[in-house]
């Protein structure tokens, strides 16, 4: 008997000393995963001054950061977020040419009045992934609508996931909180040469939100890497 309360106590102190399996994070991915991660949590990743935020720093390695110089275009920098609003917006380096790309956009406080640009295209052709009054919708910028998803019953004021997933030649997929909706196929590309913009699309047709984080990979991702995607948004930003 002594020595099974031994053993049993050895098995306990085992347990007890494992350690913890490790949270997943964008940053358990290879580099080169991710094309675009900004994270408006992480203080340490912005510059910001006089309650606005002159660059949001892209954490994926791929160097996309979220700019913008001109004082009264600068986003307003917000508790865990950076709000977009009146016309202010990030640009960055990152493609709006690429057809494959998914995105992966936690925010919050919509203005759902109209076309709100998530996120946009430095010029005409270009990739912009925007809602409207009543859903989502994929645009060739200022040329023509890709695809569109038949509703977006977002409450406007809690944190939520959008997505986006698109592939030449494959259906549109969008997702709202992981609730995924495939559409029309993406059969004509985006024009070359445009970058992305971020709460704006040539400079105009601007979002009212609050961003809190963006995540963009080059590809469609695994279904097992988008279910940590969003398992990791969830937790983080309180999303149910």
């Amino acid at each position: 008997m002594r020595q099974r309360a031994t053993s049993m106590s050895a098995i306990r102190n085992l347990l007890i000393a494992a350690p913890s399996p490790a949270v997943w994070t964008p940053a358990s991915e290879p580099a080169g995963t991710f094309s675009l991660w900004l994270d408006a949590q992480d203080r340490g990743s912005y510059t910001s001054s006089g309650g606005f935020i002159a660059m949001l720093g892209d954490k994926s390695g791929s160097g996309n950061h979220a700019v913008q110089a001109a004082d009264s275009l600068k986003p307003i920098e917000m508790d865990d977020g950076f709000k977009i609003q009146d016309g202010r917006y990030f640009n960055s380096a990152l493609s709006a040419s690429n057809n494959s790309e998914t995105a992966f956009v936690v925010c919050s406080n919509f203005d759902l009045g109209g076309n709100r640009t998530i996120l946009g295209a430095s010029a005409n052709g270009g990739r912009q992934f925007r809602t409207t009054s009543s859903n989502m919708q994929l645009v060739r910028a200022s040329v023509a609508a890709v695809a569109t998803s038949s509703s977006l019953p977002v409450q406007t004021n809690i944190n939520c996931i959008l997505e986006c997933q698109v592939e030449l030649g494959a259906p549109v997929v969008f997702g709202l909180n992981g609730a995924l909706q495939s559409t029309a196929s993406h059969t004509t590309g985006f024009s070359a040469g445009t970058v992305t913009q971020i709460g704006a699309s040539l400079g105009g047709q601007g979002a009212q939100i609050t961003g809190r984080e963006v995540l963009i990979l080059p590809s469609k991702p695994s279904a097992q890497l988008a279910d940590r995607i969003r398992t990791y948004l969830k937790s983080k930003w309180a999303i149910s």
